[in-house]
Order: structure tokens, then sequence, then C-alpha cells
């Protein structure tokens, strides 16, 4: 992928993150990476789109599960693109 590529996907993702009413399963977005090829999923809310739950959104959740789940905040939205998240 050139940079001219990322930088348009990177701003495509922008633009979702910061776009809650697009968001197909509203109040998540579905978020993955890709670490040493595998994929990583998570989520993030309408209310704190810089940080990532560690959930499924396929699988679902209680309310539990959410309280506990790994939350991994980044500084921005910007931050959390360039450690790999994208949309899914």
């Amino acid at each position: 992928m050139t940079t001219q590529e990322k930088t348009k996907v990177d701003q495509r993702d922008m633009d979702m993150i910061h776009s809650p009413n697009l968001w197909p399963c509203w109040p998540f977005l579905p978020v993955k990476r890709y670490v040493d090829r595998k994929c990583i999923v998570g989520i993030v809310t309408h209310d704190d789109v810089r940080t990532v739950h560690d959930l499924n959104l396929a699988r679902g959740w209680t309310s539990e599960e959410f309280d506990v789940a790994l939350a991994t905040p980044y500084a921005s939205v910007e931050a959390m693109l360039e450690d790999g998240w994208m949309v899914d």
C-alpha cells in the first residue's frame, strides 16, 4: 500500500469514527488491527471514540463483561489509527 493509499484509508477511518450517525451498530463501532498476521478485534463507543475495548461485536457481551473488558485509551483518534486500528 502506498503512502497516499494509506492516507486515504486513514482519512476514511477518521471520518467514520467522527460520524457516529453513520455507524451501522450505533452506539458501537467495530475496529480491528493486525498483529503478527493475526486479526485483533475491538469496539469503540460513541461517548469515547479514543478508547478501544477488547470486545467482539459479533459475539456480544453482558454489561458485566463490558465493565471488566480490557480498555486501551489513546490520546487521540489519530494515535489510535497510528497504532494500527482501523474501522472494521
